[in-house]
């Protein structure tokens, strides 16, 4: 059944004609049994929605990548506390039957999960998460470099950063710069500033789903729009942001991009009607390709911790970016 015993060639062919036609299936279980392996990788997530955030292109390049190896996919979903707990650890690749963990972890990774992973030698690379080792991400200092290059580029001077602040949710409140990448898109912003001899500055938006506060602080912010200093441009952490300045600015009659510049961070697939805009395209398919190939070297060669891996970004135009007037 298969292929590798001493069988004539013509009998193996009558075997598996008969096989087919009983509906006979191999049983995995027993091959797992006899392999010592499963053929399987599990996507582990934590229950806070943000914190485990998978891009549609990256699920779907993890998929593909794994079924032309001939393995498949799992959902594990676990607690903090679970992952935290020196008895549970150790047995996740048994529980799930899995080989080798993808671990879609990205802000506030509880310290003894990482710690019990290590210790135990558990195969696993964390997707887009700012990690010592074993890591796969994109480069977001790259990103925010090139973002604000782009409005240099349009002879933009006066350029702001604008990121989230704490966001308030359901009176659940997430600490500021929750995620790595709000500091590394700024580091980028602040190199091409300082490059050009410029002063960096940030906005910080005080993000509250309960309440329409931020539209306020946006508000006042574009209000100042034509005063002798205000900004001509904004690099703006994400979409979720821009969307909110864009709603704004069409209230109070601020047109983008004639009286105001913007750009932002988007991932491969945007949704049908979402805002044209200018925008640094993050590697989504590539990040879940290296997550495999990376994943299935630790699972084959045993090895020890690997480098983290940085993928470079790109620049895709749209309609929120035009050049200074004049210029």
């Amino acid at each position: 059944m298969s292929g590798t015993g001493p069988v004539n060639e013509a009998t193996r062919r009558r075997v598996l004609e008969a096989a087919r036609k009983l509906g006979y299936q191999p049983n995995a279980a027993a091959a797992s049994f006899n392999s010592g392996t499963f053929g399987c990788v599990a996507l582990l997530t934590g229950m806070e929605v943000t914190r485990s955030l998978t891009p549609a292109m990256t699920l779907r390049a993890i998929d593909s990548a794994l079924a032309e190896l001939g393995m498949h996919l799992t959902l594990a979903q676990v607690t903090d506390e679970k992952l935290s707990d020196e008895r549970f650890v150790p047995k996740i690749l048994k529980s799930w039957m899995a080989d080798g963990l993808l671990i879609t972890y990205n802000a506030r990774v509880p310290a003894t999960m990482r710690r019990l992973i290590d210790e135990n030698r558990l195969p696993s690379v964390w997707l887009n998460s700012d990690q010592p080792t074993d890591c796969v991400r994109p480069d977001d200092q790259q990103a925010g470099q090139l973002a604000t290059e782009v409005l240099l580029h349009n002879g933009h001077r006066r350029i702001v950063f604008l990121e989230p602040g704490s966001e308030r949710r359901g009176g659940v409140v997430t600490p500021r710069r929750w995620h790595y990448s709000v500091a590394e898109r700024f580091a980028g912003y602040r190199k091409a500033m300082t490059n050009a001899g410029l002063t960096p500055q940030t906005v910080t938006v005080e993000i509250n789903q309960d309440s329409t506060e931020h539209l306020v602080q946006i508000g006042e912010l574009l209000a100042n729009r034509g005063q002798p200093d205000a900004p001509t441009a904004f690099v703006v952490y994400n979409q979720a942001l821009l969307g909110s300045i864009a709603m704004v600015a069409s209230q109070i009659g601020c047109h983008i991009p004639e009286d105001l510049s913007l750009i932002t961070f988007v991932n491969e697939f945007r949704p049908a009607g979402s805002l044209p805009a200018d925008a640094i395209q993050l590697p989504d398919t590539e990040l879940g390709q290296v997550a495999v190939e990376m994943l299935i070297e630790k699972i084959r060669t045993q090895r020890g911790p690997s480098q983290p891996r940085l993928l470079a970004v790109k620049y895709v135009p749209g309609l929120t970016c035009r050049a200074v007037a004049g210029r």
